[in-house]
């Protein structure tokens, strides 16, 4: 009997522990890295522990709230087996909202609840703000990267903030709307990982507009380029020879000021490109042999770097004015160049041998660009403060009218006793006007306004188009929103709103539902309102409404006269179906010559930081026509001033009345928005205000730039090298692709559109002969 009990409690035991077993989830990173900005793609990657489910297929949640306080679900379908599993999730992440959301695990069938957890607040989860950029390091060091976060008395760069991560190439999203936030990756590990999914993903973000940095090490082959069978053969076409050098001839290539323990010689690969009129160089050697080269890929771009900059010896240096290690390789010297930015922060070496102590940047006016403009410019006539404001003025006039009407009919009648069924007549009249009225916007169709970036590299024939957009749908049902997708291309749309509270709000809420698998289709909840979207879209412009935008018609070349001013030859001929207003023409040349020791003074505007390359720009005295040509021969600077910061200060001094401003909102006219998108265009080479050292920056007007809006229209890297821009402004025009409401395309779509098209110039000699 004793026995027969200790056997059933061990029964019992046994069978209680079992049940204790529970799946779980686990939050590995927010971001790739754990890098994610607010108002951009991100992803979620999560670790799941199916202890004590069935191997099957369950559904993975993310539940976002969007801006009207509806919870949207971004649902994956999950197959789990015994074994733990990691799973990514996609998703904006909003900065309206207490909480990130929250993420479960659920059956298939039923839709039962397994496991869940809750992603906290913003400010717990870390996602950086959306002016700042993301620098993403695949390997095992930020390799000198990290002096771009580093500060002197707060936020010093004219580019605004950066966050520099690393991680492993298998931690990398399997799709690409997951690294859609990451301005720039820099691979300096090994390969392991970037197979399937995770290549198409890394192939198709930088297809889309990313910059991906190529780091060789000094010794093996991880991208497989003697045998050019690597994760990226097609693009990767390059031969790198390795050779010891000596110290003086590279150490000037990654520090502009003297440095100690530096080894005798280091190993430095060439690079050789079989397709040379593709690359253009970036870093090279005193006798010419480049050691960085970068190619346009797609609407993106690569560069390889024949140094391997996570090197050990790279630890051991310093400067000869520091007792401390130096980041290695310099901001300013070698990455600069490489990223098309400025380093506009005095070193501690400068600050030691100027005896100066270095305060803020000296700055009497801001530029302010927001997303408020933007909302401003996309503003719908007909949403709540419309329809349903007029409802309500109507029904107040029908009952100032109605109630002493009946009142004074009764009276002259003497039947006050028909006063009180008079009265109810009248609130049933009112109420089925009321009703009548609301129902008739259910029938009127559907229509966007729009704010539209269209980025073409010339050659190639794919777009990336960048839209923010008010969808306006009468009723209250939920609706499925879908954007033109074929086999080659992968749009996203994301729920987006300006970043001021919201005015309304909805005691009503409807639960949104999005499968991971069609980011094109998005579920929308009708309230007689604006909805605000955010779209970007990588594919084929149609042609019967687009044509075949700029068209080289003559070959592109460069030549210098006697003063060493710029002359360019060739053809543009537009095939657009309107004007192209406001035409910019911008010339961006690469000096390749690092910045060397002694640093300049820091209080002069060209003085303040190092301005990798050299250009010109041109505005157009009047809009360019359709099926005219552009001679580019015409094209003469009047003032005689090349100096590419001096005429970006000038056009932004010519702008001043109006859009300068300390305040979060400004508003300003279409014409001058489209120009500050230009001015974002070309964040990068912004000259910074001058620092006061130990001489004082003259008192004439500096200008800094603020930006919590519009990061992703940053061309940065695309300015690192020669290449010929073209901006201009599309106006009133439709959506560029197609949306449909409920399988029928919206036909009242119509915003102004800022074209950017862009020809890379090969550097030796600059010339481009691109097909049509």
């Amino acid at each position: 009997m004793i026995r027969c009990c200790l056997c059933l409690c061990v029964a019992l035991l046994g069978l209680h522990s079992t049940s204790a077993a529970a799946p779980s989830l686990t939050l590995r990173s927010l971001g790739p890295g754990n890098l994610a900005r607010f108002d951009s793609a991100t992803a979620l990657q999560i670790d799941i522990d199916p202890t004590g489910l069935p191997s099957e297929t369950y559904l993975l949640q993310w539940r976002l709230p969007t801006p009207d306080g509806d919870p949207l679900l971004i649902q994956r379908r999950i197959p789990l087996a015994e074994m733990p599993t990691t799973a990514w999730l996609y998703g904006m992440l909003p900065h309206h909202g207490q909480s990130l959301g929250q993420v479960q695990l659920r059956t298939l069938d039923d839709d039962q609840a397994l496991a869940s957890i809750e992603l906290g607040s913003p400010a717990a989860a870390g996602p950086e703000a959306s002016d700042t950029h993301l620098i993403l390091v695949v390997g095992p060091s930020l390799a000198g990267l990290d002096h771009y976060q580093q500060g002197i008395g707060g936020p010093i760069w004219s580019v605004g903030p950066t966050t520099v991560k690393n991680m492993t190439a298998e931690d990398l999203p399997d799709r690409p709307e997951g690294l859609q936030a990451i301005d720039t990756i820099v691979w300096t590990g090994n390969t392991d990982g970037l197979d399937g999914a995770r290549r198409n993903a890394l192939r198709q973000w930088i297809d889309s507009g990313g910059h991906l940095i190529v780091s060789l090490p000094d010794s093996g082959d991880p991208w497989q380029l003697t045998q050019q069978t690597g994760p990226l053969a097609d693009v990767m076409t390059i031969r790198g020879q390795t050779s010891e050098v000596s110290a003086p001839i590279w150490a000037d290539l990654i520090s502009s000021e003297p440095l100690l323990g530096v080894p005798g010689r280091q190993s430095i690969r060439t690079i050789e490109p079989t397709e040379r009129s593709m690359w253009q160089s970036m870093l090279e050697l005193p006798s010419g042999q480049p050691v960085a080269a970068a190619r346009a890929v797609g609407l993106g771009r690569l560069t390889v770097v024949g140094i391997d900059v996570t090197s050990p010896s790279f630890d051991a240096m310093r400067t000869t004015q520091s007792t401390v290690p130096t980041a290695i390789p310099d901001a300013a010297t070698f990455w600069n160049p490489l990223l098309g930015r400025r380093d506009d922060a005095p070193t501690a070496a400068f600050q030691m041998a100027s005896g100066a102590a270095i305060s803020s940047p000296i700055a009497s006016r801001q530029m302010t660009v927001n997303d408020q403009m933007i909302a401003q410019q996309i503003a719908s006539t007909t949403n709540a403060g419309g329809r349903l404001m007029l409802v309500m003025f109507l029904l107040v006039i029908y009952w100032l009218v109605a109630v002493p009407g009946v009142w004074m009919l009764t009276k002259n009648a003497g039947r006050r006793d028909f006063a009180w069924p008079g009265f109810l007549v009248v609130g049933l009249g009112a109420a089925g006007l009321t009703t009548l009225w609301s129902m008739s916007g259910q029938f009127e169709p559907p229509r966007i306004s729009h704010l539209t970036v269209v980025d073409q590299v010339a050659g190639h024939p794919n777009q990336h188009v960048q839209s923010w957009m008010n969808l306006t749908m009468q009723g209250s049902s939920v609706h499925q929103v879908e954007v033109e997708s074929d086999d080659d291309q992968r749009p996203t749309m994301y729920h987006w709103e300006a970043k001021g509270p919201s005015e309304l709000g909805f005691a009503s809420v409807r639960t949104l539902e999005r499968a991971i698998d069609t980011p094109w289709l998005m579920p929308i909840q009708a309230r007689d309102t604006s909805t605000g979207l955010r779209l970007d879209w990588t594919g084929v412009i149609d042609p019967l409404i687009w044509t075949g935008m700029l068209r080289i018609e003559q070959p592109i070349s460069l030549t210098r006269g006697a003063n060493d001013q710029p002359q360019l030859s060739g053809r543009v001929q537009s095939e657009l179906s309107q004007p192209l207003e406001d035409v910019s023409v911008v010339l961006i040349e690469a000096t390749h010559q690092p910045r060397r020791w002694p640093p300049p003074p820091w209080n002069g505007m060209t003085e303040a930081g190092f301005m990798p390359v050299r250009g010109a720009w041109w505005k157009l005295p009047e809009s360019w026509a359709p099926g005219a040509s552009l001679d580019l021969s015409t094209l003469v600077n009047t003032d005689g001033d090349m100096d590419l910061a001096a005429q970006i200060a000038a056009v932004s001094e010519s702008l001043s009345i109006g859009i300068w401003s300390t305040a979060d909102s400004t508003r300003v006219s279409e014409r001058l928005l489209m120009r500050l998108l230009e001015m974002a265009s070309l964040a990068t080479l912004w000259p910074p205000p001058p620092w006061r050292g130990e001489t004082d920056a003259t008192e004439s007007t500096h200008i800094s730039m603020k930006r919590p809006f519009g990061i992703e229209l940053d061309l940065g890297p695309h300015l690192a090298s020669p290449v010929l821009l073209i901006m201009g402004v599309v106006k009133q025009t439709n959506l560029p692709v197609s949306v449909q409401v409920d399988g029928r395309d919206v036909q009242d779509t119509t915003g102004d559109v800022l074209l950017r098209w862009r020809v890379p110039l090969s550097d030796q000699p600059i010339i481009t002969t691109f097909g049509p």
